[in-house]
């Protein structure tokens, strides 16, 4: 089994899975860490509440924020930690990098499909680019 059929089976078992929810983390603490630099010096950060976690990578230059990475450990985690980044940094523009399935696709409607060079590996990439709506919107 390759890496995508290996995700979509964690997906369609989490999916099938009525229990699955954010219980014991409901009340984590969000955190917002620095973690370096990119290739190219821009500053990368690392969301998190509790094992969930988002890699973002801001690039000052087009006032975007890359995502490059994620895991979400409890249903709803994604749109909390999203929402939490965005106030936290101002910035909606967003570039999901790295994009492995389509489930991605489907939660980001209204995210347009793109190709990006990707500066480290010097190859086009699949990104997914919009601007993330905040829940309460």
């Amino acid at each position: 089994m390759n890496m995508e059929e290996t995700i979509n089976q964690v997906l369609r078992q989490l999916e099938e899975n009525p229990s699955y929810s954010n219980k014991g983390v409901k009340d984590a603490e969000m955190k917002l860490l620095t973690k370096g630099t990119s290739v190219n010096d821009r500053p990368v950060y690392c969301v998190k509440k509790g094992e969930s976690y988002l890699q973002v990578i801001h690039d000052k230059k087009e006032n975007v924020l890359y995502i490059p990475a994620m895991w979400m450990d409890y249903k709803g985690h994604f749109n909390q930690l999203m929402d939490f980044l965005v106030e936290e940094k101002g910035i909606n523009h967003i570039k999901f990098t790295n994009v492995i399935n389509k489930s991605l696709e489907k939660r980001l409607n209204g995210f347009e499909v793109k190709k990006e060079r990707h500066e480290y590996f010097d190859e086009d990439v699949k990104v997914l680019e919009g601007n993330w709506r905040l829940e309460n919107d």
